[in-house]
């Protein structure tokens, strides 16, 4: 059902679509009419009043069916009606699903990106920079978990723009720049360093997902062993 907003806007496309057939009769140029119209057309939807929490129930329903149908399984009706409302309304904020997710992954990602951020420092030793990060992305992780897994599968989505893609590598220098620290140090193994990183991502990922499930309880002893076995995997 057509909330008020999108009932306005289709009154309003109603009238002009009423003036244009007026003002053909009166001056006879079908063609500038048409360009008339389509200005105004575009004018309008630029000019929306946006309803933040439409845009989030739309950001809430793409985040759902990700987590249950993946990348491919999203699709702007589907949306709609997980957000409980019309897909045209949709459509009047976002584009395209390829504009939607991509909007949806800049908002979420700059949010983790500035907690990994704040994880590091230059000043304090590498392990506990790399204990904090570790704790502070199984936080964010666990608290946000739909969001993180669609930052680790839209990351490497050929949707992904390539503004996204600066994003999260830069989301990512904090991380990069640990572990060049670490191998200068010796303190762990002289691997490539994309290597080291997916082995700390895939053991931080298992165990997000093993809690989340329920598989493993999040006792602060479980934590603590999880993250030493991290370290464990890639030290020297």
């Amino acid at each position: 059902m057509l909330d008020f907003k999108d009932k306005f806007i289709l009154v309003i496309l109603d009238i002009i679509h009423c003036l244009s057939l007026i003002a053909l009769l009166v001056f006879r140029n079908k063609k500038m009419l048409n360009l008339i119209s389509e200005y105004i057309f575009t004018y309008i939807c630029s000019v929306k009043l946006k309803d933040e929490e439409k845009i989030r129930a739309i950001y809430s329903a793409a985040l759902s069916l990700f987590e249950t149908q993946g990348i491919a399984g999203i699709n702007m009706a589907n949306v709609a009606k997980e957000a409980g409302i019309a897909t045209g309304t949709v459509y009047i904020y976002f584009k395209s699903k390829e504009e939607l997710l991509n909007i949806l992954f800049k908002e979420t990602k700059v949010r983790s990106a500035e907690k990994i951020a704040k994880s590091y420092s230059e000043k304090e030793s590498v392990k506990i920079v790399f204990n904090r990060m570790w704790l502070h992305y199984f936080k964010f992780s666990l608290e946000h978990y739909s969001e993180s897994l669609f930052h680790e599968h839209f990351s490497i989505s050929p949707l992904l723009s390539k503004e996204n893609k600066k994003l999260s590598d830069e989301a990512l220098a904090p991380i990069f720049n640990l572990i060049e620290r670490a191998k200068k140090e010796k303190l762990v193994k002289s691997l490539d360093s994309m290597l080291l990183f997916f082995q700390i991502k895939g053991s931080m990922q298992s165990f997000t997902a093993a809690v989340k499930a329920g598989y493993i309880k999040p006792s602060k002893a479980n934590v603590e062993h999880a993250m030493a076995m991290c370290w464990d995997s890639i030290k020297q």
